[in-house]
């Protein structure tokens, strides 16, 4: 490549394969040392996307010319299985200089979902879950269930919330304690049902807070005078005689 082609590559902040231009290249050759040795070069290719301006190293490798990695090029950063949500960086602003747990580790699975390492984020799911109720209930009930259950009863999720959660939960530990390895697409999901819950606990509830602040208040109904009852003067005569 190079520098100022363009080439499609996977760009973490847009989240999919865009267009990128070749900002600078380079390349590193290991000659050999013996006739059984093969010529090897590292070609590197800092590439900015033309879409969000992200910059990314490429890294292609070949060996005697020929391409080691079958057109499927290493990148640094990693590419993320998916892409980090855009309210985590406003959570990170109203969580303070003494950043909460929850956060930080809800930070490290988006980390682990980007250098293919499902067993951590599995594991971190849970993590953050369980810190999430525990944050919210006001203290750790000692056990999983007891936890979810206080979550349930002061109104922080639904009933369909909970069965979910204990199901989502559930994953973690069986990564945990039964090394189970979750697809990529039970991540996502596992991930997808992270985030909903951390939006309503924690983003959400801001939000409407500042939402119902915003909205001008609703002005007192003006009651209209009822209109006098007619008098049936035959039947107070009647009711008379």
């Amino acid at each position: 490549m190079q520098v100022g082609a363009t080439g499609k590559a996977w760009c973490n902040s847009c989240g999919g394969s865009k267009w990128h231009t070749v900002l600078h290249v380079a390349q590193q050759n290991f000659p050999r040392e013996s006739e059984y040795d093969q010529d090897e070069d590292n070609f590197y290719s800092m590439l900015q996307c033309r879409g969000c301006d992200n910059v990314v190293l490429q890294k292609d490798w070949y060996v005697d010319g020929q391409d080691m990695q079958g057109g499927h090029p290493s990148y640094y950063p990693p590419p993320s299985l998916r892409k980090r949500p855009d309210w985590l960086l406003r959570w990170w602003g109203t969580s303070g200089l003494q950043a909460k747990p929850v956060f930080l580790i809800c930070q490290e699975v988006y980390t682990a979902l980007q250098n293919n390492q499902p067993h951590l984020a599995s594991m971190g799911v849970r993590a953050v879950l369980e810190l999430a109720m525990i944050d919210k209930i006001g203290g750790d009930r000692s056990r999983f269930d007891e936890n979810l259950a206080a979550l349930y009863s002061q109104g922080h999720v639904s009933l369909l919330m909970r069965e979910r959660l204990t199901t989502v939960l559930d994953v973690g530990s069986a990564t945990i304690h039964r090394g189970h390895t979750p697809s990529s697409d039970d991540l996502n999901t596992l991930v997808d049902i992270m985030e909903h819950v951390i939006e309503s606990l924690y983003i959400h509830e801001a939000d409407v807070k500042r939402l119902a602040e915003r909205t001008p208040p609703r002005p007192p109904r003006v009651r209209e005078p009822k209109p006098p009852q007619d008098v049936n003067v035959e039947g107070v005569a009647n009711k008379g005689g």
